[in-house]
């Protein structure tokens, strides 16, 4: 299926940053044919966050959804949602696990679960000594399940990606 799941902040800080599509048409062009040959993945609820931009990433974010490459939920998902929701609840403050539940995050996690996959994001584990004082990150909830996270500079070399 697919290899790689894509989070909203590494696209979102990438066309912001080291990445932005004037300097780095190259870089994109690399991601579109990886999520067209089916290596890279963004589900639904990642796509929507990207969608609600007024820019340049939400015209490439609706370009992809155009080409019909978001990922709809299949019942799994919505099975795994639940122990992802279930996991954060448990385990992080009411106010903050509310915050992360609300948004694509836990969506994105609980795709990868079904699909055994890895996720890239540009977020950072919590170092907090108390996990009820963390804020919840992908990172850290995808550790539990076992998944594999990477930053997209990472994700490049692991690709094969040369861009010269």
């Amino acid at each position: 299926m697919h290899d790689y799941w894509l989070d909203a902040d590494c696209l979102i800080q990438s066309k912001n940053g080291a990445y932005a599509f004037e300097t780095f048409p190259v870089v994109w062009k690399f991601l579109e044919q990886r999520i067209e040959d089916g290596t890279l993945a963004i589900c639904h609820e990642v796509g929507k966050e990207l969608l609600a931009g007024k820019d340049a990433l939400a015209d490439w974010a609706q370009t992809q959804k155009d080409k019909g490459v978001f990922i709809i939920p299949e019942p799994a998902v919505f099975r795994t949602m639940n122990e992802v929701s279930d996991y954060v609840k448990a385990h992080y403050d009411p106010h903050q696990a509310a915050e992360f539940l609300d948004g694509a995050d836990p969506w994105l996690i609980a795709n990868a679960v079904v699909h055994g996959d890895r996720i890239v994001t540009h977020e950072q584990r919590d170092l907090h000594t108390s996990i009820r004082k963390r804020e919840v990150k992908i990172p850290d909830v995808a550790d539990h399940f076992g998944l594999t996270t990477l930053q997209l500079r990472e994700l490049f070399p692991a690709l094969g990606a040369r861009f010269d």
